[in-house]
């Protein structure tokens, strides 16, 4: 009552029939390497960018979301730790459909890549992101997704003409891409306590 905490998007733009699984499996990432992302986001005057620090308290709130998934009944496939490279990511979410797809990293939004367009998405190494394209390649869309990252859902920062389609707002474009259910943060986050919210949301919902 105090404090505006949550804020809630609807959106009457939503792809229909969509493809979702079966199964109870979820794909959980945290603290991935991020190595190489300042020299692909480079400052605006072409200064190179120090890559993030790491998230050891995302790496451990993303450890317990896994194991309070996995006492629900899901098989989890974990991707969590700085030994996690963008190919060992991705090669995890394309391996096989999920229902929940929790991340707990670094996120950007319209941050400028070297190639000039504006990017928004989860910090992966080598310069890539995972953003709602990648979430639409998948064999089938989770009806979660879960995104324990900063800034993400922000809406309502202006962008440029022409900017890429990557720029827009991660929350609304995996809602356009039929994602059911998307909490995400527009904030800066406080690992403790999106640890304890994340595990009770899961616990709540799923039970």
């Amino acid at each position: 009552l105090r404090t505006a905490v949550v804020r809630q998007f609807a959106s009457s733009s939503f792809r229909r029939g969509v493809r979702q699984s079966a199964t109870r499996t979820a794909l959980v990432i945290g603290n991935p390497s991020v190595g190489g992302f300042g020299s692909a986001f480079p400052r605006p005057k072409g200064e190179k960018r120090d890559d993030p620090p790491a998230l050891v308290n995302a790496q451990t709130e993303a450890e317990a979301i896994a194991g309070t998934l996995n006492g629900l009944g899901y098989v989890v496939t974990p991707a969590i730790g700085d030994e996690e490279r963008a190919i060992d990511v991705l090669a995890k979410l394309y391996r096989q459909p999920y229902r929940i797809l929790h991340v707990s990293a670094h996120g950007v939004f319209a941050v400028r890549h070297r190639d000039g367009r504006l990017r928004s998405g989860v910090v992966l190494s080598d310069g890539v992101l995972i953003t709602a394209a990648e979430v639409s390649a998948m064999e089938s869309v989770p009806e979660i997704v879960f995104l324990n990252c900063c800034h993400l859902g922000t809406v309502d920062q202006p962008i440029g003409r022409g900017a890429n389609k990557l720029a827009a707002s991660v929350a609304r474009e995996l809602i356009d891409i039929g994602v059911g259910c998307v909490i995400v943060a527009g904030w800066a986050v406080d690992d403790a306590r999106a640890s304890i919210f994340g595990q009770t949301f899961y616990a709540e919902l799923l039970l």
